[in-house]
């Protein structure tokens, strides 16, 4: 891309999932436990962007692939779990192999903190029933941000789909459970959750099938399919 600069950074996102309680019934040393397991999914990207300078002044987004996704726990006790420094200190610990950032670290532990506080029932806590687990999702994106001045060729390429072919065009089509079928946008599965056995996905003309929402965002700034690169029309 010439003499286009570029730089790197890392975002992160965190979502609770669930948490597990214990009441003195389920544990004859209940008195006595000590920590909070915080069991961690956790996903690792790599994305990149690009800002064109004649364009617009915000990346837009050119594609994502997945490099790991682990399961791990750690344990925080639960004197430690009350106080934020604490919790900070407990995890700058233990996820120095995982983040690299330190202020993302401190993040993450505000985040964990925060929402686990608002989320718990206080009709739970008159029980006497008392937090065992917290379960979250991480997911970490190593941005690559390229801006500078590009070609017609990769101009062309960010020019969206017009509306009205994304409305006439796009099939709804039924991904059964056992395709084993990714989307290639977001790498997630299309296979159905729960007790369905199909999931509604989007077919392209070209017949390849993503998620509902990552087509229709896809296409809204290229109008090419993300795997064959079949046009779809466009205002020009």
């Amino acid at each position: 891309m010439g003499d286009n600069q570029d730089y790197r950074q890392q975002a992160l996102s965190c979502d609770l999932t669930h948490m597990e309680f214990t009441t003195p019934q389920e544990t004859d040393d209940h008195n006595n436990q000590s920590e909070i397991n915080l069991n961690f999914t956790w996903r690792t990207d790599f994305s990149e962007w690009m800002i064109p300078y004649a364009v617009q002044e915000y990346p837009q987004f050119v594609r994502r692939s997945n490099q790991s996704t682990t399961n791990f726990s750690f344990g925080v006790s639960r004197m430690q779990f009350r106080c934020l420094d604490e919790l900070r200190g407990v995890m700058e610990f233990e996820l120095r192999g995982m983040l690299d950032d330190y202020d993302l670290r401190r993040n993450l532990a505000d985040h964990v903190l925060a929402t686990t506080l608002a989320s718990v029932d206080i009709d739970i806590l008159a029980e006497g029933r008392v937090l065992d687990n917290i379960y979250l999702d991480v997911l970490v994106d190593n941005q690559h941000i390229v801006f500078g001045e590009i070609n017609d060729e990769q101009f062309n390429c960010m020019v969206p789909a017009v509306d009205s072919s994304i409305m006439s065009s796009l099939k709804r089509v039924a991904v059964d459970s056992d395709q084993n079928t990714s989307c290639s946008i977001c790498l997630e599965d299309l296979s159905p959750g729960g007790d369905n056995d199909f999931e509604e996905a989007l077919s392209m003309p070209c017949s390849h099938v993503y998620h509902d929402y990552c087509i229709k965002k896809w296409l809204s700034t290229s109008h090419y399919c993300p795997l064959c690169r079949f046009e779809m029309p466009t205002t020009n």
